[in-house]
C-alpha cells in the first residue's frame, strides 16, 4: 500500500504559517506598501523645499492618494493574514535641495518612481484573481498614471515659454 503524504510546506501554506513570507502576492503587497510609505515621506518635502505652488500641490496630492491606497493595502493584508513590515526607508538626498533644483529632482524622482511602480502593480495584478486586491491594484495603477500626468503638467508650467 502506497501512502501519499502532503509535503510539510504545503501544509504550512494551507494553515497560513508561511503565506506572508512565501506568497508572490504577499511580496507584491509588501512592495507596494513600502512604495506608498516612500511616497508619503516624499510628500512633505515640497512644502519645505519648493517655491512653486504646482510642486507643493503635487506633494499634497501624493500624501492624500498614497495614504488612501496604503490604508486599503493594509486592510487587505490584515484580512488575508499577510504580515507587512515597515522596512527602513532610504535617506532622501533631495531633502537637502531647495528651490528650482529641488523641484527638478523631485519631479524627476516622482516620474521615475511612478513608472517603476506601474510595472510592479501591473505584475501584481496578473498574479491574483482576488477581487478585493484587484480593486486596490487597479486604483494604484490609476493613481500612478495620474501622478505621471501631474508631473507632466508641472513640468509644462515650470518650463519657461520658448
Amino acid at each position: 500500500m502506497v501512502r501519499r503524504l502532503t509535503p510539510p510546506v504545503v501544509l504550512l501554506f494551507a494553515f497560513g504559517a508561511l503565506a506572508d513570507e512565501r506568497s508572490p502576492v504577499s511580496k507584491c503587497v509588501q512592495t507596494l506598501h513600502t512604495a506608498n510609505r516612500q511616497r508619503i515621506a516624499w510628500s512633505a518635502l515640497p512644502g519645505q523645499r519648493s517655491e512653486q505652488e504646482v510642486v507643493r500641490e503635487l506633494g499634497f496630492q501624493l500624501s492624500a492618494d498614497h495614504s488612501l491606497i496604503d490604508q486599503a493595502l493594509m486592510q487587505y493584508a490584515g484580512s488575508n493574514e499577510i504580515l507587512l513590515e515597515d522596512e527602513a526607508l532610504p535617506d532622501e538626498p533631495m531633502k537637502n535641495l531647495d528651490g528650482r533644483q529641488f523641484d527638478s529632482v523631485f519631479l524627476r524622482t516622482v516620474d521615475r518612481h511612478s513608472a517603476l511602480m506601474l510595472r510592479s502593480a501591473d505584475a501584481c495584478l496578473r498574479l491574483t484573481a482576488e477581487p478585493q486586491l484587484r480593486r486596490v491594484l487597479n486604483k494604484t495603477i490609476a493613481t500612478y498614471r495620474e501622478h505621471q500626468r501631474a508631473v507632466e503638467r508641472a513640468y509644462r508650467e515650470l518650463l519657461p515659454a520658448t
